[in-house]
């Protein structure tokens, strides 16, 4: 069973919760990453820009996954539940849903 099913059996509080430690835990791979690079600065370029590369692909991956199931359950997921750390998540998924739709429109009226 996947992801995707367990988290539709979920009440929206779980899935809130789920989305709400889901982009908590990419900030600070983010953060950590961030500060190993500060602190390694004896990496070879060449290393450094590959580790770059493996690490966005793989918070690519994630972030997408986080995406698509707030996607899937968008209009359950209206109801924060008045839970600011939620409401939080929400503005940034919707921001990043208007940026995305926003620019696949330019991009369709530039063609």
């Amino acid at each position: 069973m996947g992801r995707a099913e367990d988290f539709s059996k979920y009440s929206t509080e779980e899935k809130w919760d789920s989305i709400n430690t889901s982009m908590r835990v990419l900030q600070q791979e983010e953060t950590a990453f961030e500060l190993r690079r500060r602190l390694n600065t004896h990496h070879h370029p060449k290393q450094i820009q590959e580790e770059t590369r493996r690490f966005r692909m793989d918070q690519w991956i994630k972030w997408c996954e986080v995406k698509d199931l707030y996607a899937e359950h968008r209009d359950e997921l209206a109801d924060t539940l008045g839970d600011e750390s939620y409401q939080t998540c929400r503005s940034i998924l919707e921001r990043i849903f208007t940026n995305e739709l926003d620019d696949a429109l330019r991009k369709t009226l530039e063609e």
